[in-house]
Formats: structure tokens, sequence, C-alpha cells
């Protein structure tokens, strides 16, 4: 009879006892799953010290409700895009303001302009003097 060890990652270690002429097969398959749960230890150690989850995310019935992002970036991101979206709705004017943020929204200004129902070459002009504003504002305000 030979003993081998097998290490598994949630149950204490258990010792297997295994003839002779079954050796070399068993060694092999608990060699491979004592790698296995070496590597699934290794694995949930690196996720639970290195995955921004919440705290608050759970897994409940089965699902995973754990987000990626963790709270603090959530509101950071949240408090950044209201500061922007602030700053923009007091230094344009409300039709400059809703033209560039759907110009900045992904369309081009032809889409800009027929969602606006307006020519295009006011619309471009509108753009140009909002991107024109902001930029005087912005490099005024902060030294190069």
């Amino acid at each position: 009879m030979k003993e081998v060890q097998y290490n598994d990652p949630y149950e204490v270690p258990v010792v297997i006892q295994i003839e002779e002429d079954d050796a070399e097969g068993i060694e092999e398959i608990v060699r491979f799953l004592n790698d296995d749960a070496r590597l699934t230890q290794n694995l949930e150690r690196k996720e639970r010290y290195h995955t921004p989850y919440h705290i608050e995310g759970l897994e409940y019935e089965g699902m995973d409700y754990a987000s990626e992002m963790d709270v603090a970036s959530d509101v950071a991101d949240c408090d950044e895009e209201c500061f922007i979206d602030e700053w923009l709705r007091k230094n344009l004017t409300p039709l400059q303001y809703r033209r560039f943020r759907l110009y900045m929204g992904g369309n081009s200004i032809r889409e800009v302009a027929r969602l606006e129902g307006a020519d295009y070459s006011s619309v471009n002009e509108s753009i140009k003097a909002a991107r024109k504003k902001l930029k005087k504002i912005w490099y005024g305000a902060t030294p190069l």
C-alpha cells in the first residue's frame, strides 16, 4: 500500500491509500488535483485582494450582484459628470449647450442639425462658437 496526500482547497487534507498496481495513475490524478487546488486557492486569493468589488456586492440566489467598480469611484464619476455639466451649462447659452451636448454625445454635426431641425451651417457655427468660448475660458483660467 502507498499513501498519497490530497490537499482539498475547501476541506482538511486527505490521505489516500492506493494499491501498488494502481499507483502511477492515481498518483498522477492526485498530483493534478493538488495543482488544481493550489491554482484555485491562488485565484481566490487574487480575487479577494485585487478585485475592485463593492463591499455590498453579494451572491444572492445564485446570481452575482457585485459591481466591478467601487462605490467611491461611482460617486466620483457622478460628481465629475455633474460638475462638467454644470460648468458647461453656466458658460454656454442654452442653444449652444444643447447642441454641444448632443455633439459630445457622439452625434455628428449633421445629426445634431437633423435632431434640432436646423440648418447644418448654423449648428456648425454654434458648436464652433461653444468650443471657442470654452477653450478661451479654460486656457484663460488655468496656466499652461
